[in-house]
C-alpha cells in the first residue's frame, strides 16, 4: 500500500511539473471541461508529451551518471593498490589488473595466457601449487605468503590471498605487495634489541629519577582527574549530536533509496543490451573461428597436392635403373622435396596452435615406445655423424599413461632432431623422469634432451621459442631450419598443460627440458604386432587364384598416374574412376577388393560415394575396404573419414611402401569371394 502511494504521490509531482512547464512554453493555463471535450483533449496530449520529456531528460541523466559510475569501478579495479588476478584451474593466467602487471614487470597483455607459476621461484612453487590447491578445494578465503619474481627488478614478498570463483572453474587471487613490511619488521626488531641494551644502562640513572618523577606524576594525577570530568560533558553533547545526525541521515536515505531503484532499473537496461552486443561479438568471432579452421584446411590441400605429384614422380623415378650421377640428382630433389615438405606441415602446424585449432588426444601408450620411435627417425642422421646416444628411463615411470603420442613424438623428434642437427661430436642423451602431481591430481613427467653440441650464447636464450626466430643468422646458413621447430614445440606443449626450458651455455652443450601432466591408467597398452612384408611380391596371388582387383576413384591426372604406376609394378589389376559418381558406377558392375577413394572430387565427393557403397552393401550383403586419400593431414579428418564409413586413412603426399603395407594387409583380412546378391 505504502509503494503505491509513493508511485501516486510521484505521479502527481510529475503532472504538476508537467503542467507547469506547459504553461511556461504556451502562456496558457488549462481550460475546464470535460474529458470528450478536443481542447482538454489537445491539453491532456500535451501534458502526456512533456512528461514524457522530462523522464527521458531524467533517463539520460541516470545513465550517464551510471556509466560514470562504471568508469569508476574499472579505475578501482585497475589502480588499486593491490593486484588481482584470475586463474584456471591449470594456473593460467586469464585477466589482471594493471596493478598486478607492475608487480610482476610486464604487460598486461603479454600476461594472458601464461601460467602463474613461471612468476614464483623455483624453490618455492609447491608452496603456490598447494595454495592453489586448497583455494579450488575449500569455499573459505586461503592465503600464503610466497616470493615474487619481476623482471629486470629484485624479488618481491607478496601476500596471496584467493577465493575460487561460483564456478570452481576460475579462482580470483589478491597479491599484496609486503617486501616494504617485511624489511620494515626487520628493522624494527632490529631497533627493539639495541633500545633493549640500551635500556640496561639506563636502569641506574633511572633509579636516580624515581623521586622527582613521583611528584611529578601526583601532579599529573590531578590534572588528569579535571581532563575526565570535561571529557564525559563533552561526550554527552557528541551523543546528541549524533541522534540528530542520524534523523537527518535516515530522511536523505528514504530520498536516496528512490534515485537508487531507478538508477538500478536503468543500469539493468544497459546491462540487458551490453549482453546482446556480447552475444553479437562471440557470434562474429565464432564464424571468424570457422573461416580460419576452413582456410587452414583449404591451404593444406591445396599445398600438399602438388607436392604429392612432386614426390611421387621422384620415387617412381628412382625405381629405374638409373646411372649414378642422374640417380643421385633425383635423390638430393627428393630430400630437397621432403624438406620442403616439412616445411609446410610446420607452418600449418604453427597457425592452428596460433588460431588454437589444434587438438589433443587423451589415449593410453607407452611412454617408453614413444620415446624410441621418435629417437629411431633420427638414428640414420646419428650413424651418419658417428655419435653416441643414450636414452634413460625411470623405474617410476609407468609402462602406460594417458595423454597425446603423436603430439608427444613430434615434439621429442624436433628436440632430439635439434641435439644431433648442432652436434659434430660427443653424445646426444634422452631422458624421463618422474616429477610429482599437479593441482589437479594428475601425475607430471619431466622429458630431458641433452647434447654435447655448440650451445647457445646466454644473452639469447629469450629468442629461442620465438617463431622464425634464429639464434644466429650464421647458424642457419649452416644448419638450416627455420625457426618454427623450437616455436611448435612449445605451442605443443603448452597445449598439453606443460612447460618447456632451456639451459645452454656457448660451446657447452644445451639441455632442453619440458613437464606434461600426463594421467595413469591400470591399462596395458597393446604390443606392437610383429612388422609383416607387405612387398608386392608376397601379396601377389599364385597363378591358379585370382590377382586382387582394385578401383582408384582420384581426379587429379597427375596422382592418378602415379599410382597406376605403382599398383600397376605391384602386380595389381587396377580400373581407375575420374570422379565420385564414375566410383559408385563401376564399383556396382564390377568386382573390387578394395578401393582407393579420393575425399575431394566433383560430381560426388569421397564422403558421397563411401555412403552410397554402403547404402548398397546393406541391400547386397559383403564389405569392400574403402581407403581414403587426402592431401587434408589433420587427426580430425582421419576420424571424419573412419565416421563415414571408411577403412583406413593415407594423407598426401603417399608414401609408396606404407600404402602397399596398408592394402597388403586390408586385402589379406578380406574374406576370399565377394558377395554379390
Amino acid at each position: 500500500m505504502t509503494d503505491r502511494n509513493i508511485q501516486q504521490t510521484d505521479g502527481a509531482k510529475l503532472r504538476r511539473r508537467a503542467e507547469g512547464r506547459l504553461a511556461e512554453i504556451t502562456g496558457t493555463v488549462p481550460t475546464p471541461g470535460t474529458e470528450a471535450d478536443p481542447l482538454r483533449l489537445l491539453h491532456e496530449l500535451q501534458v502526456h508529451q512533456v512528461e514524457l520529456e522530462m523522464q527521458n531528460a531524467e533517463l539520460r541523466q541516470s545513465r550517464n551518471e551510471l556509466d560514470a559510475a562504471l568508469e569508476k569501478y574499472s579505475d578501482l579495479y585497475d589502480f588499486a593498490p593491490v593486484g588481482y588476478f584470475t586463474l584456471n584451474r591449470a594456473g593460467v593466467i586469464r585477466a589482471a589488473n594493471l596493478t598486478g602487471a607492475g608487480l610482476v614487470g610486464v604487460e598486461r597483455s603479454r600476461l594472458i595466457g601464461r601460467r602463474f607459476d613461471r612468476f614464483v621461484p623455483a624453490e618455492k612453487r609447491s608452496v603456490f601449487s598447494a595454495f592453489l590447491g586448497k583455494v579450488f578445494g575449500s569455499p573459505a578465503k586461503e592465503a600464503c605468503e610466497v616470493g615474487l619474481l619481476k623482471e629486470n627488478a629484485s624479488e618481491l614478498i607478496v601476500q596471496f590471498e584467493g577465493v575460487a570463483a561460483a564456478s570452481a572453474e576460475e579462482c580470483r587471487i589478491v597479491l599484496i605487495d609486503i617486501t616494504d613490511r617485511k624489511r620494515a619488521a626487520a628493522a624494527l626488531r632490529l631497533a627493539k634489541d639495541t633500545a633493549e641494551s640500551l635500556s640496561h644502562a639506563k636502569d641506574i640513572s633511572e633509579t636516580l629519577r624515581h623521586a622527582k618523577d613521583t611528584a611529578e606524576a601526583l601532579r599529573l594525577a590531578n590534572e588528569a582527574a579535571d581532563a575526565l570530568h570535561l571529557a564525559k560533558d563533552t561526550a554527552v553533547a557528541l551523543r546528541l549530536a549524533n541522534e540528530a545526525a542520524e534523523s537527518l541521515r535516515y530522511a536523505k536515505d528514504t530520498a536516496d533509496a528512490l534515485r537508487l531503484a531507478n538508477e538500478v532499473a536503468e543500469a539493468l537496461r544497459y546491462a540487458k543490451d551490453t549482453a546482446e552486443t556480447l552475444r553479437l561479438a562471440n557470434d562474429a568471432a565464432a564464424a571468424t573461428a570457422r573461416m580460419k579452421s576452413q582456410f587452414f584446411a583449404n591451404m593444406s590441400h591445396e599445398l600438399r597436392t602438388p607436392m604429392a605429384g612432386i614426390l611421387g614422380m621422384l620415387q617412381l623415378a628412382l625405381e629405374e635403373d638409373l646411372a649414378p650421377k642422374p640417380r643421385e640428382y633425383l635423390e638430393t630433389t627428393l630430400n630437397s622435396a621432403r624438406s620442403l615438405l616439412g616445411i609446410l606441415n610446420d607452418i600449418l602446424d604453427m597457425a592452428k596452435i596460433e588460431a588454437e585449432k589444434l587438438a589433443v588426444e587423451e589415449i593410453p601408450f607407452s611412454p617408453r615406445r614413444c620415446i624410441t620411435e621418435a629417437v629411431d627417425i633420427i638414428t640414420p642422421e646419428v650413424q651418419r655423424k658417428g655419435l653416441e646416444i643414450t636414452v634413460s628411463v625411470a623405474d617410476e615411470v609407468p609402462d602406460t599413461l594417458v595423454g597425446d603420442p603423436l603430439r608427444l613424438r613430434q615434439v621429442l623428434v624436433n628436440l632430439v632432431g635439434n641435439a644431433v642437427k648442432f652436434t659434430d661430436e660427443g653424445k646426444v642423451a634422452v631422458s624421463v623422469t618422474a616429477a610429482g602431481t599437479n593441482s589437479a591430481g594428475k601425475s607430471e613427467f619431466t622429458f630431458v634432451v641433452t647434447d654435447t653440441g655448440i650451445g647457445i650464447p646466454e644473452d639469447r636464450n629469450d629468442q629461442l621459442f620465438q617463431v622464425f626466430s634464429q639464434v644466429d643468422p650464421s647458424h642457419s646458413r649452416r644448419y638450416g631450419g627455420t625457426g618454427l621447430g623450437l616455436a611448435i614445440c612449445k605451442g605443443l606443449v603448452e597445449l598439453m598443460g606443460g612447460t618447456i626450458a632451456c639451459e645452454s651455455n656457448e660451446g657447452g652443450g644445451s639441455r632442453f627440458s619440458f613437464t606434461i601432466p600426463l594421467a595413469e591408467t591400470g591399462l596395458e597398452c597393446a604390443a606392437p604386432a610383429a612388422e609383416e612384408s607387405f612387398l608386392p611380391e608376397t601379396i601377389t596371388a599364385p597363378e591358379e587364384e585370382r590377382i586382387p582387383r582394385l578401383l582408384l576413384a582420384e581426379d587429379d591426372s597427375t596422382i592418378r598416374h602415379i599410382l597406376e604406376i605403382m599398383l600397376k609394378r605391384s602386380h595389381y589389376d587396377l580400373d581407375i574412376a575420374e570422379d565420385g559418381q564414375k566410383a559408385v558406377e563401376m564399383w556396382e558392375k564390377g568386382e573390387y577388393d578394395l578401393v582407393l577413394m579420393d575425399v575431394q572430387m566433383p560430381r560426388l565427393t569421397g564422403f558421397e560415394a563411401t555412403q552410397a557403397i554402403r547404402e548398397m552393401e546393406r541391400k547386397r550383403g559383403g564389405h569392400t575396404p574403402i581407403v581414403a586419400m587426402t592431401a587434408h593431414a589433420r587427426k580430425e579428418d582421419e576420424q571424419h573419414c573412419l565416421a563415414a564409413g571408411m577403412d583406413a586413412f593415407i594423407s598426401k603426399p603417399v608414401v609408396f611402401k606404407e600404402c602397399l603395407q596398408l592394402i597388403g594387409q586390408l586385402v589379406r583380412q578380406k574374406p576370399s569371394g565377394i558377395n554379390r546378391q
